[in-house]
């Protein structure tokens, strides 16, 4: 054995026991006694055949290891054992050739019981043909390799993954010498870590040396990791470390056999540095082959004859530098081998992949934001295919790149998505103002969408400065009639509404109606647009019979024009509904709020704004109708929908946490009910301020609670 026992050796205990039984199987019709660990570079595929070794050993009566990383080591290493066997073998070595020397110890193996022989980095096949003990004898023999195909070698395989997030956090803050229970902060700092190193054990072990030896330690690493990642993945391991190669190296050594390939080594070289800056959690192929049109001349053929794509991803498959996906239509691709790609490409590289990634990209379709269910889920799917190679591609400017993520963002807007959604808006919106200018209409529309997911993630102040910026050039550039100085006036009025300016809100909407009624007539869907949020105002300013007249008028229009299952029409219907219940008609608001609900889940999803306003406002129906364990549950449900979609201090998280407090005190649980309004008091002053008219009402309400809770305690 050339390596001691590796003392932190971590998890893989369900590999180890996998490896034993795999060894020791005799069923018929596999290759008994001869296992191949397979897996990626870096993996640890030899710390666990190490181990294994350190575990077993009393069950051989003989323990060999030599490498096979080329012919001649492997022959090396049969000559150690002749040399350590010599007294048995008695063999003349001075005249014996490495090959006989090989056959001879080879010869002696198939005569003995219990001995394990580990052959270690056996990435080319071809260096053992001929080399391999007997299976049908009394040995075992361990082989370790990078290439995913075993029974080419033949034996049976075991693969291994990188390791589980909880194990690579516990081997981090092992070698990192940090107690695990020392502080949930480290701990909080480790998952960051070893995910951002895809749980990798060989960058594992870089990254705790580094931990080791830094006066900031774990807590700065990832800082200085983004701003040195290239020089990081260079570093190697000290030399008493079983594997001697830092993990560029590691990955370098089998990108450049690609090139020995002659005949498919160039096409594997171009799609590995495609995929490099593609989705690492996995590609579609479809998803590729759907968008070879965006691609260059070179790539495009790669992708486009499935010949060549083949035979191009069998070679990276090889060296495992990619894997299939067990449904075989996902190609992954580890995030540390991309980025060793990616860094040892020049400025120019660079940019050709990353006009190519835009290109290959820009099959996500341009959408309307009221997506039935069909085509949000279609979205979906490719949004994990673009969302993040097109942020980082974007460092390409180009319209095409800017068109593409205004597309990204509209979807992740209309999907709820705001966090991300900003994001995008964000760069789309600096893209457009240095391709063009601040002024252009392009980069306008772009700050219009930014500012509405500003308001929709109840960041209402930057949503209002932002929209006033775009109005005043509008005005100043369209004028006041045009239809985008209206749509400016609209969304103000909106973020109006939203800070609880609602005289403001209700002098600036009828302004917008009257000129979208000129310009596009009574029943454009913007003007209905308009009639619709105008008669929010109204029900929030208690003129009743006005609003509900106005919603009526918004449910007919729609209806005719957009039909009965538009989610335009079905936000209008669950609006009427609300209406109707607050007018007491309880039963027409039940029947017309469940069957809105009903179309709702079926086209948007359970989980849609629009979906889960509906279901608050029948439960509100449910509540006024005594049935308050059914509005509880809904409330429930609501509330936990607007925390894991919009977080827990969203302005409509505030409203569901309010409502569920209402129900519970409807209810009896006043206890519940009044921690719950205590948290919405608490959070509404801090998002929407002391001045705000809802923080002023839940302050008013808790203190109305508080006195009733005193006075049934005396």
């Amino acid at each position: 054995m050339p390596y001691e026992r590796n003392p932190h050796f971590t998890g893989r205990n369900e590999h180890l026991t996998l490896l034993s039984e795999k060894l020791r199987d005799t069923t018929a019709k596999k290759y008994n006694h001869r296992v191949a660990i397979y897996g990626m570079g870096g993996v640890g595929k030899t710390q666990l055949a190490i181990e294994y070794v350190y575990r077993n050993k009393a069950k051989y009566h003989s323990i060999f290891w030599i490498s096979s990383a080329d012919q001649a080591t492997l022959l090396s290493g049969f000559q150690d054992i002749a040399r350590v066997t010599e007294c048995i073998l008695n063999l003349d070595r001075a005249n014996l050739k490495p090959a006989g020397m090989a056959k001879a110890v080879l010869s002696w193996l198939g005569n003995q019981h219990g001995w394990l022989l580990v052959m270690d980095n056996m990435d080319d096949i071809d260096v053992a043909l001929g080399y391999l003990p007997e299976m049908a004898k009394g040995g075992h023999t361990l082989i370790t390799t990078r290439n995913p195909d075993h029974l080419t070698i033949p034996a049976e395989g075991l693969h291994i993954p990188t390791l589980d997030e909880d194990t690579a956090v516990d081997l981090l803050l092992l070698r990192s010498q940090i107690e695990g229970t020392e502080s949930s902060l480290d701990s909080n700092h480790a998952v960051e870590i070893v995910r951002e190193l895809g749980c990798l054990a060989l960058a594992i072990e870089q990254a705790a040396a580094f931990i080791r030896s830094s006066v900031d330690g774990i807590a700065k690493f990832l800082a200085v990791y983004h701003k040195f990642r290239h020089q990081f993945l260079r570093q190697k391991l000290p030399r008493t470390h079983p594997y001697p190669n830092s993990v560029a190296a590691t990955f370098l050594l089998s990108f450049n056999r690609l090139h020995d390939d002659a005949d498919h080594g160039e096409h594997a070289i171009i799609l590995l540095r495609l995929l490099a800056f593609l989705n690492p959690d996995g590609v579609l192929i479809d998803f590729l082959r759907s968008g070879s049109h965006g691609l260059d001349d070179a790539l495009r053929q790669v992708v486009d004859d499935e010949l060549v794509f083949h035979h191009a991803l069998e070679l990276l498959q090889r060296y495992s530098l990619v894997a299939l996906s067990q449904k075989r239509d996902n190609i992954v691709i580890h995030r540390l081998v991309q980025a060793v790609i990616k860094d040892h490409l020049d400025e120019t590289e660079l940019r050709t992949f990353r006009v190519n990634v835009i290109g290959v990209c820009n099959i996500f379709p341009e959408i309307d934001i009221t997506l039935m269910m069909t085509d949000r889920i279609k979205c979906r799917k490719l949004q994990s295919q673009v969302l993040e190679p097109v942020v980082e591609a974007a460092e390409a400017y180009s319209d095409t790149a800017s068109d593409l993520l205004l597309k990204i963002g509209r979807f992740l807007s209309a999907d709820a998505k705001y966090r991300d959604s900003e994001r995008v808006f964000s760069i789309c919106v600096e893209m457009r103002a240095k391709l063009f200018s601040e002024d252009h209409p392009k980069t306008l529309n772009a700050m219009s969408w930014l500012a509405d997911t500003f308001c929709e993630s109840g960041k209402l102040n930057q949503a209002a400065a932002m929209h006033d910026r775009v109005l005043e050039i509008r005005k100043r550039i369209l004028g006041e009639e045009h239809l985008d100085t209206l749509s400016s006036m609209h969304h103000i009025a909106l973020v109006f509404h939203y800070q609880g300016k609602l005289d403001q809100a209700a002098a600036m909407y009828p302004r917008v109606l009257e000129g979208r009624k000129r310009i596009l007539g009574e029943e454009h869907p913007d003007t209905l647009i308009s009639i619709y949020n105008l008669a929010g105002i109204l029900h929030d300013l208690g003129k009743l019979d006005q609003a509900a007249a106005m919603d009526q008028r918004v449910l007919e229009g729609r209806k005719r024009i957009l039909g009965e299952e538009h989610p335009d029409t079905l936000r209008a219907m669950g609006r009427v509904a609300w209406s109707l219940g607050q007018q007491g008609k309880l039963s027409e608001a039940t029947a017309l709020g469940e069957k809105a609900l009903l179309t709702m889940r079926r086209i948007l999803g359970e989980e849609h704004p629009t979906t889960v306003v509906a279901m608050g406002d029948l439960a509100l129906t449910f509540g006024r109708q005594g049935k308050l364990d059914q509005e509880a549950v809904m409330e429930e449900n609501v509330l936990e929908t607007r925390k894991r979609t919009l977080g827990e201090e969203h302005p409509y998280t505030l409203t569901a946490i309010e409502n569920l407090s209402l129900s519970y005190y409807s209810l009896g649980r006043r206890l519940e009910a009044r921690e719950l309004l205590r948290k919405a008091v608490a959070v509404s002053r801090k998002v929407l301020g002391e001045d705000h008219p809802y923080t002023r009402e839940r302050v008013a309400r808790l203190s109305e609670w508080l006195g009733t809770f005193l006075l049934r305690l005396v």
